[in-house]
């Protein structure tokens, strides 16, 4: 939730005229934070996975500049 806020406090300060601060999240070993479970009874699993997500649609984030990026060793161990 930390990383959210920040993400969401750095695209506030940039649609109000401040000076825009370049901000990259790297998540390391992505697939152990969000797995390729199939649970989809796994609330807290799903909300992980639909705020990384919700970063790459908020128009606000893109505009600042935002950048994620999940690193993984097999492409089938993140949550899809």
């Amino acid at each position: 939730a930390f990383v959210d806020h920040f993400l969401r406090y750095v695209a506030n300060l940039a649609s109000m005229g401040t000076k825009r601060l370049r901000v990259a999240v790297v998540i390391k070993s992505a697939g152990l934070v969000l797995p390729a479970s199939g649970n989809a009874l796994n609330y807290e699993l799903s909300a992980m996975a639909l705020m990384v997500r919700a970063w790459s649609g908020e128009p606000k984030i893109g505009a600042c500049g935002a950048a994620t990026f999940l690193a993984t060793d097999n492409l089938s161990d993140r949550y899809h």
